[in-house]
């Protein structure tokens, strides 16, 4: 459905009143998805759209918000990534599958516009990771979470085998 037939749907919504009687409110659609895989690209190529993904989605997002953050392959591990990020204003979900790669978290200053306060809620849903900052390793199994926030050196979570991951 593009977003001409949303409009539309919620135009055709808003004529008709609610149970209640209240009438739906239109807003205007401020949320951007951003889907990912590197199911369709040859292995060989797999590496560098990888590395490429944060720099290249400033090209599909606006200028305000963040692209995801740097990944980078681990070497003699198979490559897969099936990432899904949602944005709205001031908030970004992603989701999805990793395997082979660490996820660089910038520290606080190499985000522009004022990233530096960003709070991260990582669920590991499936799969095994593990989360390094100022020299302390986290692992994550299955079901478990990590809190964290962006400080002088950032921090980076590792994940060699297949996991899905809500963030």
């Amino acid at each position: 459905m593009d977003q001409s037939e949303i409009v539309r749907y919620n135009t055709d919504a808003a004529d008709r009143p609610r149970a209640n009687g209240s009438r739906v409110m239109l807003v205007p659609d401020v949320c951007a998805t951003l889907r990912f895989s590197t199911a369709g690209i040859p292995e060989p190529a797999r590496a560098q759209a990888v590395r490429d993904l944060h720099l290249h989605e400033r090209t599909f997002l606006s200028v305000k918000l963040e692209p995801i953050e740097p990944l980078e392959p681990l070497p003699d591990y198979p490559l897969h990534v099936e990432l899904t990020k949602r944005t709205l204003p001031g908030l970004a979900v992603v989701s999805g599958t990793l395997s082979g790669l660490r996820h660089a978290i910038r520290p606080r200053g190499a985000v522009p516009n004022g990233g530096g306060d960003d709070l991260l809620l990582a669920v590991n849903v499936r799969g095994c990771s593990m989360a390094r900052q100022h020299d302390r390793d986290l692992i994550l199994r299955d079901g478990d979470a990590l809190f964290a926030t962006r400080d002088a050196r950032g921090f980076t979570i590792t994940r060699p085998t297949p996991g899905d991951l809500v963030a």
